[in-house]
């Protein structure tokens, strides 16, 4: 079953922030689509059992240079 999150990513600034987020996010297992946007401070995240993984996904955004607003 796919699920799909949206989530808050502070500090993206441009189209390169939100494509490092993006690849952050596809490495994490599971996940199958992800779009970013700086515009809207956020990340929409579709994959198999995200709720299971969301300290993974929290950690792959921090990771990347970025904060995780929940």
């Amino acid at each position: 079953m796919m699920d799909t999150l949206i989530v808050k990513v502070v500090g993206m600034t441009c189209g390169g922030c939100a494509a490092s987020v993006e690849k952050a996010l596809g490495k994490v297992p599971g996940v199958m689509a992800v779009k970013a946007s700086h515009a809207d401070a956020q990340a929409t995240v579709s994959g198999e059992a995200l709720e299971s993984r969301l300290p993974e996904l929290r950690a792959a955004v921090e990771n990347a240079g970025f904060d995780w607003f929940d």
